[in-house]
């Protein structure tokens, strides 16, 4: 499946199953590093090309290559080691059977379990997974996690407006869905501490345990990770008391369900780089409870930290649970041909295999956030697209083995992983698991897929990202698109992948829908045209005085009368003047936009437009697309993979009787035509204040205008029917809004139940 390049006119769209960036709890620091350029060459890629899937057994995981069929993971059959007890590790396409699973030993060549009844306190971990003591013996607990935020709609992720009601709520869900861990970043409201006691006394046959965090604050700029010792140990003091009920409100003592310790955050690379190189002579540290005999000063820092975590326990309570850092793929110790080294992607490591837990006898574990679509080389990397499984090309879980190779004997756990339900797309992913663009059941089979590459990859398990929409996150791709930052938390960008994650969704109340015709204004086909308004998008409901046509057009006069089109794409001339044309042909539905004010390269700099609407009599559209990736590639030239974008104006028309998704953006009734249009659709940067964009580049910020609302112009088999302009009450706070479990949830529910 080679790469494809895709210019500004081309139809990107049609690319999608080529293409599919992790969440970063601070703000957007994980970000595209393609760069951003108004066109592609047509240069041909020179990444070598794994073969489409061809006439290989689909059931036995195989790859075709050049006509021949290859084992792609040859330890995914369980006959290939003598026991499922032993580990198998693929070496160059072939089984390698090795050491006994954590939980069992060598006897007379054979894998033998373990008696199990070595009490060394209620949590450990061993090679593989994590054991909990039962009260007789140590029972092994595969990690089938969701990651639990701060946050809900008109909050940032330390808002604390999660109420006791909705996390006991919430738990309960979480068991039914065979959930058995929650990862937090930091210290959530004393409500969640007294909601998982509550549900693990109330149903003691479905515990819930916390994997815990500790938050590391940035450095200051020019400062490295040595700066923020003495702050960061005061946060973990202050964490770990609070699981143990002895701090201020904390009194509910929780540690009995601590499953581990995961502290920090993605550390960027550069303040790897800056902590390696200011400090040094510091390569290596004994500490009371682990030492690191060789290792990176950034390497040693993180070391004392859990050195120092582990003795604060054990010496004030006496317990000792499972530690961890927070890390991602930006920082693994894996190297990527295909990786540049501008994109400080693959230029710095923290490896803590080397780490020695000697008197800390929880042991420790090995983190990652893996993500199928970030950084590039998760899908790139040649090796990774070698992979496979019975659904087609799978980037992912080539990644997964190989990393986990790496880390052979210690367990590990993907601490973050998923795919947003967004309207928009951020990234692509070679295995179509990609950083948005996918309605919700496409997300929940992506997520299902996911956790089966975890656990049949012999990770201890994986902490799904994550429980609930998070309507004020950032991304990249839209931040110049939507403005100001400090008030995404009272509207839901649906095209924003970052606000997309959750299994849960937050929806706005009932729409109130207004007649937008003026009397006798009625024209054809058309007998009414309804407009509503809410925290996710502008409705349109296009009523008809028969079915729907079989072409029709709909121009969006966003703002200000004096400026616009006065013709719709086909030529219909208006009075209306419009920005945005919608044009329906039954079956598909694109939207268009002003040449003169198509944002494509807003991100560009200098900017080469002024992203402006601008008065017009007949004109030129472009296609509504944002750029994922520009042409990029290694340093050496080796590999080189072309741009690619996404069109964001090509909308899913749901026909009459048809199924519904989570996308649809056009739906034919009988004698009806809704529309739901997100406001990125439309180039409102902030819906809550009614501001459009209306730039000029040659100053910053990037600039909005306030508009008095929308007015439409509908062209019908000849017949134009135009309404008055539809205006919609500002807002300062987040709606009051209602959670909806999301139809990715119950195929994640099932995945989980089938391991």
């Amino acid at each position: 499946m080679a790469s494809l390049t895709l210019t500004r006119a081309s139809a990107a769209f049609a690319a999608l199953l080529l293409t599919g960036c992790p969440s970063d709890p601070r703000t957007d620091a994980a970000v595209d590093d393609g760069g951003v350029d108004a066109g592609h060459d047509a240069r041909v890629p020179t990444v070598p090309d794994a073969g489409p899937l061809g006439p290989c057994e689909l059931g036995a995981w195989r790859y075709s290559d050049d006509g021949a069929c290859l084992p792609a993971d040859p330890c995914w059959d369980e006959t290939a080691c003598a026991s499922a007890e032993r580990i198998c590790l693929n070496e160059g396409g072939a089984a390698v059977c090795g050491r006994c699973l954590d939980g069992w030993h060598e006897d007379a060549g054979a894998c033998v379990e373990d008696p199990r009844d070595d009490y060394t306190g209620r949590f450990r971990v061993g090679r593989d997974y994590f054991w909990v003591w039962s009260g007789t013996r140590y029972e092994r607990v595969p990690i089938r996690g969701v990651n639990l935020g701060g946050a809900v709609p008109g909050t940032g992720p330390n808002g604390g407006a999660i109420t006791r009601e909705q996390y006991g709520r919430w738990m309960t869900m979480m068991a039914d869905g065979g959930i058995n861990v929650i990862r937090v970043y930091s210290r959530h409201p004393p409500a969640l501490y007294e909601a998982l006691d509550a549900h693990n006394r109330d149903d003691p046959a479905r515990p819930i345990y916390l994997l815990h965090g500790a938050w590391l604050i940035d450095p200051a700029e020019g400062e490295d990770l040595y700066s923020l010792t003495e702050r960061f140990d005061a946060t973990v003091l202050e964490t770990v008391s609070s699981v143990h009920g002895e701090l201020d409100a904390y009194a509910t003592d929780v540690s009995d369900w601590v499953i581990g310790w995961l502290v920090g955050r993605e550390v960027l690379a550069t303040e790897v780089l800056r902590t390696d190189a200011n400090h040094a002579e510091v390569t290596s540290y004994e500490g009371a409870t682990m030492r690191l005999p060789s290792g990176s000063p950034t390497e040693v820092w993180f070391t004392e930290r859990l050195d120092r975590l582990v003795e604060l326990e054990q010496t004030r309570w006496g317990e000792s649970r499972p530690v961890a850092i927070s890390s991602w793929m930006e920082l693994d110790p894996l190297s990527h041909p295909t990786e540049s080294s501008r994109t400080n992607k693959d230029v710095t490591q923290i490896d803590l295999s080397g780490l020695e837990p000697f008197a800390a006898p929880a042991g420790h574990f090995i983190s990652y956030h893996v993500y199928p679509y970030y950084p590039k080389f998760a899908s790139e990397d040649p090796r990774y697209r070698a992979y496979a499984d019975e659904l087609g090309p799978n980037s992912y879980r080539g990644l997964l083995i190989r990393l986990r190779d790496y880390y052979r004997d210690l367990p590990m756990v993907v601490a973050e992983y998923g795919v947003p339900s967004s309207w928009g797309r951020a990234h692509p992913s070679y295995s179509g698991m990609h950083h948005g663009g996918l309605t919700e059941r496409e997300q929940g089979e992506a997520l299902a897929r996911m956790t089966r590459d975890i656990h049949e990859t012999r990770y201890a398990g994986g902490v799904a990202f994550q429980w609930q929409d998070g309507w004020w996150k950032p991304t990249w791709i839209t931040n110049q698109r939507t403005f100001p930052r400090d008030r995404y938390a009272i509207w839901h960008d649906l095209t924003t992948p970052q606000q997309s994650y959750g299994l849960i969704a937050f929806m706005p109340p009932p729409l109130e829908w207004e007649s937008v015709l003026e009397p006798g204004a009625a024209e054809g086909a058309v007998t009414d045209v309804l407009m509503a308004a809410d925290a996710r998008a502008l409705h349109i409901r296009v009523e008809l005085s028969g079915p729907a046509p079989s072409s029709t057009q709909i121009g969006f006069d966003t703002y200000r009368d004096d400026l616009g089109d006065a013709e719709l794409p086909d030529g219909t001339a208006t009075t209306a003047r419009s920005e945005l044309a919608l044009e329906l042909d039954g079956t598909s539905a694109t939207m268009r936009v002003l040449s003169e004010y198509d944002l494509y390269a807003i991100r560009q700099v200098p900017a080469v437009a002024t992203f402006q609407s601008v008065a017009r009599d007949g004109g030129a559209w472009s296609p509504m697309l944002w750029q994922m990736t520009a042409d990029h590639g290694s340093d050496d030239g080796v590999y080189f993979f072309a741009g690619e974008d996404y069109e964001l104006g090509a909308l899913r028309v749901r026909a009459l009787g048809a199924e519904a998704t989570s996308m649809d953006a056009v739906v034919i009734e009988e004698r009806a035509i809704e529309l739901t249009l997100p406001w990125v659709l439309l180039q409102y940067a902030d819906p809550s204040t009614r501001t459009v964009v209306h730039d000029d580049p040659t100053t910053e910020p990037i600039e909005g205008e306030v508009s008095d609302g929308v007015r439409l112009a509908i062209a019908i088999d000849g017949a134009l029917t135009e309404t008055r302009r539809f205006s919609w009450a500002t807002w300062d706070r987040a709606p009051v809004t209602t959670e909806r479990l999301k139809a990715c949830a119950p195929l994640l529910f099932e995945a989980f139940a089938g391991l």
